[in-house]
């Protein structure tokens, strides 16, 4: 019943993911642009966490390699967006919505759901 209830973050880390890609008509001024920065700074604290799963031995190798490459693909996007480089906005937050499922499924892993 415990590992169930660590499934609650994850279902949270979801919702948040799903609330930065549909701003609501009072969002008016939140930029698509916005919504990337929002977007990497949850798989930096995500990334954070599944850091200390790792650090405590609970995840597994292939979830380890498993990461590594979300990272690789996510580093480009979070990189540019910060540094203000042109972005294909669309583009990165497809990136980042599927490299953000990658995470939540990697905690799953960490967590011994």
């Amino acid at each position: 019943m415990f590992k169930r209830l660590l499934l609650v973050p994850v279902m949270g880390l979801m919702l948040l993911v799903a609330s930065c890609f549909t701003p609501t008509t009072s969002d008016v001024d939140y930029s698509p642009l916005q919504a990337v920065l929002d977007s990497c700074e949850t798989y930096q604290e995500t990334l954070n966490d599944l850091a200390a799963q790792r650090r405590l031995g609970n995840l597994s190798q292939d979830t380890i390699d498993m990461v590594n490459k979300s990272i690789m693909s996510v580093y480009p996007v979070c990189t540019a967006a910060v540094q203000d480089v042109p972005l294909d906005v669309e583009g990165a937050l497809e990136v980042l919505e599927r490299e953000l499922e990658t995470l939540a499924l990697a905690a799953t892993d960490g967590r011994g759901a």
